[in-house]
This record gives structure tokens, C-alpha cells and sequence, in this order.
């Protein structure tokens, strides 16, 4: 940053303002050269820019005529905006972070850019529920951000579901100066819904005409994948019953008929009759 001060009588004063604070005057040495009987030229280097030297910069100079009047002169401010290409990072675990069934979830996410991050995008696992936030709009029912060369981002709902699980994605957006290039950096948060395991079937009784095919719709779920699943008719007393289905991890068993859901963490299995329904099939 350079000032050249001019004056009939040199001038004895000049002085560089950050803010319309002062950070340098011709009295700290090596900031003014005087260039010949009437001139001072003041150089201030700053070798490493941060935040904190954004804003408004000024010279001012001052110095004396006819019968020791002083005068003064000053630049108009010019402004310096401080940028670096767009950081995003996160206060959570990038790796899974579990949390209860129907408990409140919490996720911040930090984006830092010279220039004011104008938009963050919170992707959620539920496909097309992507949470946009923007400077000019605001904040979004569940994804708020303040702040200004640093945005702290949080993304709060008072209820969660198994639509939660999975992988959310932060990203924030910058433009750097002199360009119209927009830069984006995001970083992953995993999240695990969990609950206690549930069972649901397509009905607990009814009644099927004889001679005509049946399905019957198995479904596991818990905040993790269940481990075992097990689909069995049960025989007369005294029989042992024989599993139809069977799925357990560690026995490594995978029937092709159990689908494996692991996106909202369930294990489902349909038993559609063969043939036509018989009294065997009552059960």
C-alpha cells in the first residue's frame, strides 16, 4: 500500500489508516522516503493477508503554509476484501455417528471463504430433499447459517426418522475476486438411526379362499440392519418349526428371497404361495 504525499513545504505529517484507525505514520521508521524537498513516499507491506485485514484503507498527510496554517489532504478509502477458496469441515465424525429413533438431530457444518460464502447445500440421504441456504434468502425451516467470512451452518430437526440414516453432504459455494470462477469444497457426515428391532407383517389373521394363491409381506426393522431374520410355518405341537426363510450374518446365510434394505436399515421377505391354497397352508 503506497501514499505519496505532496505539499509546497514538504509534508510533516502522513499517516496510514486501516478503518480510520491509524497502523503507520512517517515517525515509525522505514515506512516514508522523502523523494526530494517536497515529497514523501510511504510504502506499508503487508506479507501475509488475513480476515482481520479486510476493510477500508486511507492515507492522510498534513503540512504547513503562510503563517504556519495547516493543511490537510487524504485519499478516498479503498477497499481490500481478504478471499481464499471456499473450506467447508464439520464438528461431527465423518464416520457413522448413531443416534436414537425419534431422538433430535443435530448437524453443523463450518464453511470459511474470503469472500462471504453466498450458498450452502445440505444433501439428505431421502433422495430430492436437498436444504439450500443463501445470503440473499436466509435461512430454510431446518438449515440455518450465520456469520460472514465464516458461516457456521446447522441443520436441527426435533424428530428423527429413518430417512435420517445415511450420508449427508455439506457444501459451500464462494466466487473469488477479479473472476467469475465459483469454487465449492463439501465434506460427509454419516449418520445411523437406530431403534429397537420391530416386526410388521401384512396382516396378523385372515382368511384365504381355497384354491387360490396367498402372499404374506415379513418386514425387520431397526436403527442397524437386523442380524436375523427368520420366516417359519408353525407345524402341530411337538414339531420343531422349518424356517421358509432364514437370514443371519454371522452364518453368512443370504436367501435371494430377503432383501436387504440398508438405507432404512430393515430386512423384508414376501411368501407368496407356490400353489393354490390348501388346509395344509393354514397355520
Amino acid at each position: 500500500i503506497t501514499c505519496s504525499a505532496v505539499g509546497g513545504r514538504r509534508p510533516h505529517l502522513v499517516q496510514l489508516l486501516h478503518n480510520n484507525k491509524v497502523i503507520k505514520s512517517n515517525s515509525d521508521v522505514g515506512f516514508c522516503t522523502e523523494k526530494n524537498s517536497s515529497t514523501l513516499e510511504c510504502i506499508e507491506t503487508i506479507a501475509s493477508f488475513g480476515y482481520q485485514n479486510s476493510g477500508n484503507y486511507k492515507c492522510l498527510a498534513k503540512n504547513k503554509v503562510k503563517n504556519n496554517v495547516e493543511k490537510k489532504d487524504e485519499t478516498n478509502n479503498e477497499v481490500i476484501i481478504v478471499s481464499k477458496i471456499v473450506q467447508v469441515s464439520s464438528s461431527q465424525s465423518s464416520s457413522k455417528n448413531e443416534i436414537q429413533f425419534g431422538s433430535s438431530l443435530t448437524l453443523t457444518c463450518i464453511v470459511e471463504g474470503g469472500l462471504a460464502p453466498h450458498k450452502v447445500v445440505l444433501s439428505r440421504p431421502k433422495t430430492g430433499s436437498d436444504l439450500t441456504w443463501t445470503r440473499d434468502a436466509g435461512d430454510t425451516d431446518s438449515l440455518t447459517c450465520s456469520g460472514e467470512n465464516v458461516l457456521t451452518c446447522t441443520y436441527m430437526t426435533d424428530s428423527n426418522s429413518y430417512d435420517d440414516s445415511g450420508r449427508f453432504t455439506c457444501t459451500g459455494y464462494n466466487v473469488l475476486p477479479e473472476t467469475s470462477n465459483t469454487q465449492q469444497s463439501s465434506v460427509n457426515i454419516d449418520v445411523v438411526v437406530i431403534k429397537s428391532v420391530d416386526v410388521t407383517v401384512t396382516s396378523s389373521s385372515y382368511e384365504v379362499e381355497y384354491g387360490y394363491g396367498f402372499t404374506i409381506n415379513c418386514s425387520a426393522f431397526g436403527g442397524r440392519i437386523p442380524f436375523y431374520l427368520e420366516f417359519s410355518k408353525l407345524p402341530s405341537s411337538g414339531v420343531a418349526p422349518q424356517p421358509i426363510a432364514l437370514y443371519n450374518t454371522d452364518a453368512s446365510k443370504t436367501p435371494s428371497n430377503v432383501v436387504v434394505d440398508t438405507q432404512r436399515q430393515t430386512l423384508s421377505f414376501t411368501y407368496d404361495s407356490v400353489t393354490s391354497a390348501a388346509y395344509d397352508d393354514a397355520g
